[in-house]
């Protein structure tokens, strides 16, 4: 019998592969044994769902919440090089941030169908507010989030 373990330590030294393994399976056996809202919605994407997990008893869950949020406001700042639109202080802590965004989340419950990168992003641009004057609105109509850049000047 093939032992998933063994593959693994033959292939890429397995302590990756095994680290990453295991990670899946508790995460796995978190979303299937908690009695969370959030987490039975069809959509995991949800601001409701972020909110669930973000308010969760589970440490598990909060751990989540902390992991999504942290990766957005990383992957947001590696990728965004010209027209920022959070502009966040060195010093803020990863504890502030998912404090702005639960408070999005919290207030307006009316939004929370809509994914929570895009509520994240209007939390934390309402938050951090760029000087070149970019900024994040809500659409009520439609029930999504865009944003409006400043306009470049044109090259000479």
């Amino acid at each position: 019998m093939l032992d998933t373990a063994d593959v693994a330590d033959k292939r890429l030294g397995g302590k990756v592969l095994r680290a990453a393994s295991i990670a899946l399976t508790l995460w796995g056996m978190a979303v299937a044994g908690t009695p969370n809202v959030a987490l039975a919605e069809a959509d995991l994407n949800s601001g409701n769902a972020l909110l669930g997990q973000c308010t969760n008893s589970s440490a598990l869950e909060r751990g989540v919440c902390f992991g999504r949020v942290d990766g957005f406001i990383n992957g947001y700042e590696m990728a965004s090089t010209e027209a920022r639109i959070i502009c966040r202080p060195n010093n803020t802590t990863l504890g502030q941030l998912v404090d702005i965004v639960k408070k999005e989340l919290t207030e307006h419950p009316e939004r929370r169908q809509a994914p929570w990168q895009s509520l994240a992003l209007l939390a934390l641009n309402n938050a951090f507010p760029c000087q070149n004057g970019a900024n994040v609105k809500y659409n009520p109509r439609t029930g999504g989030v865009y944003f409006t850049l400043p306009a470049k000047p044109p090259k000479p």
